[in-house]
């Protein structure tokens, strides 16, 4: 394992990847420590920071027909995926 100090250490987007998973309004039902809305403006904000520096992003869900799509403002960034 080669360790690297300073800025080598930092991370790089060829070296990344971004997983979302499960955000769907359903998620958000019983989260009490955030504001909704606050998680999905946050979110989606990571999302387009990802796509700007060209970090592979995975969008998951579960159980889609009950739970409901992903969040609208997270699938706008990756149209088509």
């Amino acid at each position: 394992m080669t360790f690297r100090n300073g800025l080598a250490s930092l991370l790089r987007p060829e070296e990344s990847v971004l997983v979302l998973i499960d955000h769907q309004p359903y998620q958000l039902a019983n989260v009490n420590s955030h504001e909704p809305q606050m998680v999905i403006n946050n979110t989606a904000g990571l999302a387009k920071a990802a796509k700007a520096f060209g970090v592979p992003t995975i969008l998951t869900s579960v159980i889609a027909e009950r739970g409901g799509l992903l969040f609208p403002q997270i699938t706008d960034v990756f149209p088509g995926q």
